[in-house]
């Protein structure tokens, strides 16, 4: 996701009440998991549930979110499911983010970036990665977080994802614009924006003008 920082605030009042028309929707997925939930036998499935559940409630009920998520963790950890555990450790850390609890965020984050390095997925590696780099940016700690989104950068280079490249330099950009490296912030943007436009992805092209805007500003 992009950096909840990285665009102008008008456009986040937008994207937040855009938001909210797919809330009926959640809460209708919640509901569903609820049900499936008290149907399942199995550990493993209540498990893979579990995680689904606190996916859905992450920004609805973070505390919620939470509580399944943890419960999806132990499970995870009692049948040795780690392809699970990393997927909770994610959640959870994510459920922390939400409210701001950015040292919780982390220990989770950074132990199920561990997780993922040890089984491979480069994908979700550079997920979690670009999230850690969120993390530290919110916290202030602008070095770290160019450390974590330049790592994740490589890898979706290297996965040939143009999308989540362009994303990358949008939250690379972020951090440089506090440090007031306008023309790096620039050049970046402009990076990016040539992605989108090859994409056609006109929300990606819109957060680029209203960013670029900002630094001309």
């Amino acid at each position: 996701v992009y950096h909840s920082s990285c665009v102008m605030r008008k456009i986040f009042i937008l994207v937040f009440c855009l938001h909210s028309f797919s809330l009926l929707a959640q809460n209708r997925s919640i509901d569903s998991l609820k049900i499936l939930l008290a149907q399942i036998q199995t550990e493993k499935e209540q498990t893979k549930t579990l995680i689904e559940l606190c996916w859905e409630y992450r920004f609805i009920n973070a505390d919620s979110a939470r509580i399944v998520g943890l419960q999806a963790l132990e499970l995870a950890q009692k049948n040795k499911l780690q392809e699970y555990e990393v997927e909770a450790l994610h959640n959870i850390g994510i459920t922390h983010e939400a409210q701001g609890n950015y040292a919780e965020a982390l220990v989770y984050e950074l132990k199920a970036l561990e997780f993922r390095r040890k089984m491979g997925d480069d994908s979700k590696t550079a997920n979690t990665l670009n999230n850690i780099g969120i993390i530290y940016d919110e916290q202030g700690n602008y070095t770290r977080a160019l450390e974590y989104y330049h790592e994740a950068r490589k890898i979706y280079e290297r996965l040939g994802d143009s999308g989540k490249i362009a994303m990358t330099l949008v939250n690379m950009a972020i951090v440089l614009k506090a440090q007031g490296e306008y023309a790096t912030v620039i050049k970046y943007y402009r990076e990016a924006l040539s992605i989108y436009e090859s994409l056609q992805n006109k929300f990606g092209m819109a957060v680029c003008y209203a960013n670029l805007g900002s630094v001309y500003y």
